[in-house]
């Protein structure tokens, strides 16, 4: 069993930036096998859920992280390359050791650091899905 954290920003994208690339993904993937697990954070939480008092902020937090810790291999979006979330979750998966996939289908500037910290990063999606496909699903 594999598990794919989906990390990406949110703040200062457009709905369809921020969520249309996740539910893209998380079809796919699965598309691969029953081998195959995928963490959406977006799907868990939503901001009305925080701003209407049900859950923190931590709380969101805390569960994303466990989820991050636990999962087998980040695919990452630089959409949002300043995104302080998505460099929070890079950090941890390098220090974990979870190998990084990235996503950089505009060509967005990176970061030094952010060219690289991914095991490989990708201009388009399926090329992204065939490697997972042949390098670490079957």
């Amino acid at each position: 069993m594999s598990m794919f954290y989906l990390s990406g920003g949110i703040t200062g994208l457009t709905d369809e930036e921020a969520y249309e690339w996740r539910d893209w993904f998380e079809k796919k993937l699965k598309d691969l096998g029953d081998t195959v697990r995928v963490f959406n954070p977006i799907r868990h939480f939503n901001l009305s859920d925080v701003e209407d008092g049900l859950v923190t902020d931590e709380t969101v937090m805390d569960l994303e992280l466990y989820r991050l810790r636990n999962s087998d291999f980040v695919i990452v979006n630089c959409l949002a390359p300043h995104s302080i979330g998505t460099n929070i979750e890079i950090g941890i998966a390098l220090e974990r050791r979870i190998p990084i996939l990235a996503l950089n289908e505009k060509n967005v500037p990176l970061h030094p650091w952010l060219q690289i910290a991914p095991l490989a990063t990708f201009d388009n999606r399926e090329d992204m899905l065939a490697f997972i496909d042949k390098h670490y699903v079957h």
